[in-house]
């Protein structure tokens, strides 16, 4: 089941929230006597850094949620999201996300959830070490790539501003398994039934009509990313499924046709140039002559009885054809499609049955030769056809609802109080 950019992000970005923590412990600020007015520096510090929520002997100030959410605001504005409507819902979701893991350090001490292992020790400061190590190592490239003086100290400056640091990182490893286990012992009990199964199914077809129904490229995009362990559970009209024999242009026969593609267009659209379209035209055939040696020999071959799949692996230059989920599942192409190449959707949409091999045809790539794999039919997929691939999300979705029921249900034991109203940063001038 695939999600609409938007969603999938905003969906992304809690399950982040709630994964990992940037800022550092929130800590009880020293509590005043009622009688007493607060000390002039302790009233600046609340005044400059309020509370915005608060349970038991637990504080959280804007400056431990502040580092998370300007992360986050700026992902999503690099998105291109309209932060003036989004900001608020970070907000939310980056203090209901502290709050949460406040929550759950109780709450794993109070179970004994805790009490790692040596295994479980060992498993634990080995994660960190290579969570650590691949942020430190993706952050080190771009400051170096961006000539940064000293890249090593600029990384580990830049992550420390987050929260990221050797040790903060082992400490996460090992909340994260305690809360894991604890996850564990509060679901142990639950069960999926058919019915809610067959909702889960229902909303996945819902989703994704509601996606693909007037989005070509999304569909198509996502088609070509799908996984074994995912599902798309509707399908816009007019698909079928392709493979191809692409044999291709070097790099500099792309970059020459690009140019002379160029070229020809702007001929054609009554721009002055130096020559003519059946000179430039004349290129272009000259350019694609050795392809279509080879395509003759492609085309004799199909004639003569040989599969598609050999022929791809002798002749074919696509990756895509033998990985998945194009070398089981081909691509998806319409006569709308809106991420290929037009020469390969006309050539895609120009073969008539089933089991047939287009002719060759001239794009950016080189020439396309497009075998018609198999019609898609319409509307929702079966449910038989997906059911075993959805169980497990379900489960997993299931399980995380009745985990965070329990939480919402700690949040009201404990009585946490939110003041959201105080949660002010420089982003809201």
């Amino acid at each position: 089941m695939k999600m609409s950019r938007i969603l999938a992000l905003l969906l992304a970005l809690m399950l982040a929230l709630s994964a990992v923590a940037f800022a550092e412990d929130a800590t009880e600020a020293p509590a005043a006597e009622a009688t007493e007015a607060p000390a002039a520096d302790e009233a600046a510090e609340a005044e400059a850094d309020p509370v915005i929520a608060e349970f038991g002997d637990v504080q959280i100030r804007v400056s431990d949620a502040l580092p998370q959410f300007e992360s986050y605001y700026q992902m999503m504005s690099g998105y291109g999201f309209d932060m003036s409507a989004y900001a608020p819902y970070i907000k939310q979701q980056v203090l209901l996300s502290l709050v949460q893991q406040e929550i759950e350090k109780q709450k794993t001490e109070e179970l004994g959830f805790n009490e790692l292992t040596e295994e479980e020790q060992a498993e634990a400061v080995q994660d960190a070490a290579d969570r650590y190590n691949e942020m430190f190592n993706y952050y080190l490239e771009s400051f170096t790539y961006n000539g940064a003086a000293d890249p090593e100290a600029e990384t580990t400056a830049y992550l420390e501003k987050y929260g990221y640091t050797p040790e903060s990182t082992l400490a996460k490893a090992k909340q994260s398994m305690a809360t894991n286990k604890m996850v564990d012992s509060v679901t142990a009990d639950l069960v999926v039934t058919d019915e809610d199964l067959k909702a889960y199914y229902d909303e996945a077809v819902a989703e994704d009509q509601q996606a693909y129904e007037d989005n070509y490229a999304a569909y198509e995009q996502d088609r070509s990313e799908v996984s074994e362990d995912d599902v798309i559970a509707w399908n816009p009209e007019g698909y079928r499924r392709v493979r191809q024999v692409l044999i291709a242009l070097d790099s500099d026969g792309k970059s020459r046709y690009s140019a002379l593609s160029t070229e020809l267009d702007n001929i054609r659209n009554g721009e002055e140039s130096a020559r003519t379209e059946e000179e430039v035209q004349a290129e272009i055939d000259q350019l694609f002559a050795p392809l279509y040696e080879t395509a003759s020999e492609v085309r004799a071959k199909f004639d003569e009885g040989a599969a598609i799949d050999d022929l791809i692996a002798e002749y074919g230059s696509d990756p895509g054809m033998t990985t998945e989920p194009g070398l089981t599942e081909g691509y998806y192409v319409c006569a709308n499609s809106q991420i290929w190449d037009p020469a390969f959707v006309e050539a895609a949409m120009s073969v008539d049955a089933i089991g047939q091999l287009s002719e060759p045809k001239a794009g950016s790539y080189g020439l396309y030769m497009v075998y018609y794999l198999a019609d898609v039919t319409p509307g929702a997929v079966p449910y038989e056809d997906v059911r075993d691939v959805l169980d497990p999300q379900c489960q997993t979705a299931a399980k995380r609802a009745a985990y965070y029921d329990q939480l919402d249900a700690w949040s009201e034991e404990l009585g946490v109080q939110f003041y959201l109203d105080k949660f002010v940063t420089s982003y809201d001038n």
